[in-house]
């Protein structure tokens, strides 16, 4: 599968799982949670092959996971805004 195809896959799986006229908190919990699952499979993926902290994405926190993120893939004039 191509990553365009794997990439609209994803985001159509994440349209059809967020409960859409619901109750806003549950649709906040649940689109966190989806956003999170999706952070820990970029990470998985980027460090399967480098890890030299021997790290499990899926011990990280949320807000670690997004640092993480934001610095291996945001152009450094942007993150410093963030």
């Amino acid at each position: 599968m191509g990553l365009q195809a794997e990439v609209a896959d994803k985001a159509i799986r994440f349209v059809k799982m967020l409960p859409i006229g619901r109750e806003p908190d549950i649709i906040i919990l649940k689109g966190h949670l989806l956003l999170e699952e999706a952070m820990t499979e970029w990470i998985d993926a980027e460090i399967e092959s480098n890890n030299p902290l021997n790290t499990d994405p899926k011990k990280l926190g949320f807000s670690a996971k997004l640092n993480l993120l934001r610095e291996a893939f945001m152009p450094p004039y942007l993150a410093r805004h963030l």
